[in-house]
């Protein structure tokens, strides 16, 4: 399924109240404001209101990724973190997937979520691997079975609130993906 018509928005209030548990997943919004803020902004305010829980997931390189180690590490921009809330939980990855080497799965499974709206910068790295698996580290067993989808994960996101790179191809094979045209 390459791409969903429809609203990402509508989707999530519509699943909010019919049970299914949903989470908002911003990775790596670390840095300054770009094209795609004022739509993440818009995601997560309407999910503080629908109280859906949301991570604020940054990369902390130091943390293991020898590749990345000269990186500094960078909190969530301000504007992303103010509209996220206090109540938003924060997780350090050491690997661009952000299940990998951190407690991510046990505290999604622990809040009985089953659909992930993912939204972040570097759709091309970070977030595809965060979805559908893979990672640069060579010496990880299983990355490319290590993303959201083979964890038991549906995931949704929409071309507004992913940035630098379109989803491609790897994103529309996948039936536990859903990409929404619009917001």
């Amino acid at each position: 399924m390459p791409y969903v018509e429809g609203s990402l928005l509508v989707v999530m209030e519509a699943t909010s109240t019919n049970g299914s548990k949903l989470a908002v997943l911003c990775v790596d919004e670390q840095g300054s404001s770009h094209n795609g803020t004022a739509s993440q902004v818009k995601v997560l305010r309407q999910a503080r209101e629908l109280k859906i829980p949301i991570w604020l997931i940054e990369f902390n390189p130091a943390l293991g990724t020898p590749k990345y180690a000269e990186c500094i590490h960078h909190v969530t921009n301000t504007q992303i973190a103010q509209a996220a809330g206090e109540g938003a939980r924060r997780l350090r990855k050491p690997y661009l997937n952000a299940f990998m080497g951190t407690t991510l799965q046990d505290e999604l499974k622990e809040a009985g979520v089953e659909t992930i709206v993912l939204m972040g910068q570097h759709t091309n790295s970070c977030v595809r691997s965060t979805a559908i698996g893979g990672t640069d580290e060579p010496r990880m067993k299983d990355v490319q079975t290590s993303g959201a989808v083979h964890r038991g994960f549906t995931v949704c996101t929409a071309l507004d609130i992913v940035v630098h790179e379109v989803p491609n191809e790897a994103f529309a094979q996948n039936r536990k993906v859903w990409v929404f045209r619009y917001l």
